[in-house]
């Protein structure tokens, strides 16, 4: 998937809580030099959509973790709805 591609595809994403826009998340991803190398753990991650963004540019595996078991919950839901082959990433 292509940068402009995913940053469309991010601002159509209405679960998204992060305050920091999608473009930023993919410019910080390759300011890290993220790969599908890389591995993350996300904490304090909502619904896990920064770990799902790094995953669909950069093919990271990650997993996040919140103390809010309405967040994970809603983000299982939302990451398995949209792409069924997993909760994690």
């Amino acid at each position: 998937m292509n940068y402009k591609d995913i940053i469309s595809k991010c601002e159509v994403n209405e679960h998204l809580i992060s305050m920091i826009p999608c473009d930023e998340i993919i410019r910080f991803g390759y300011s890290m030099g993220l790969n599908e190398n890389s591995k993350a753990l996300d904490l304090c991650c909502g619904f896990g959509e920064m770990l799902k963004i790094f995953n669909e540019a950069f093919g990271i595996s990650g997993i996040g973790v919140d103390i809010t078991q309405d967040f994970i919950l809603e983000g299982v839901f939302q990451n398995t709805k949209s792409s069924p082959r997993t909760d994690r990433f």
